[in-house]
């Protein structure tokens, strides 16, 4: 029993080879040929991105906002291995967002963008929730490839995060108090996330 394994390097190679069977005696004079052939191909694009699947196979990206008057962005690659540059686009499946770009919760920096031969491409979606934005948001995009004929759907989800900002004490007790008098209560606003926030009393 012989295996033969098959590892191309290139797309454009000449992939047919020879194996010819040497096994003096026997063969000596007339050794056995096996003519082989294979087919190597190549990805018109590969994604580089750190990504889950969903439950309906589709790339999996998620954004953390806290608040609903922060943003979350996250950026990944779209490379392409061929010898030819093409064009790409984005674009939400919802036929509600479609129409009015302004409804989505995503935007792409770029939703029409050129990838030359060899080379990779930034990609970059911002997530930014607004004033009644619930707790999780999903949208579906699509990325198509017109000259390959090539359409790929994204799924990506948005959790808006309650800040993590608390008061030491839920009341202040001054105490009895002549008339005019005057008392002082310390309340510390604790924040245990790790951005800094503005905030006022009024």
């Amino acid at each position: 029993e012989f295996t033969v394994k098959f590892l191309p390097l290139e797309c454009d190679q000449d992939l047919d080879r020879t194996l010819h069977l040497c096994m003096p005696p026997i063969y000596e004079t007339q050794p056995l040929s096996v003519h082989l052939t294979g087919e190597a191909e190549r990805p018109i694009c590969h994604f580089e991105l750190n990504a889950i699947k969903d439950e309906n196979g589709k790339h999996l990206l998620e954004f953390e906002c806290l608040g609903v008057k922060s943003s979350c962005t996250r950026k990944f690659y779209v490379v392409n291995p061929t010898n030819l540059g093409y064009q790409y686009f984005w674009r939400p499946l919802s036929s509600e967002l479609k129409e009015n770009a302004a409804k989505c919760y995503f935007k792409c920096y770029k939703a029409k963008s050129y990838v030359y031969a060899g080379k990779k491409s930034e990609i970059r979606f911002n997530f930014e929730p607004k004033a009644k934005t619930d707790r999780r948001v999903d949208e579906y995009w699509e990325f198509s490839v017109p000259d390959w004929k090539i359409k790929h759907v994204f799924h990506f989800v948005g959790h808006v995060l309650e800040p993590k900002i608390f008061f030491n004490n839920a009341r202040a007790d001054f105490g009895p108090l002549l008339l005019d008098g005057k008392g002082k209560e310390v309340i510390l606003l604790k924040n245990f996330d790790n951005i800094p926030y503005n905030f006022t009393f009024s």
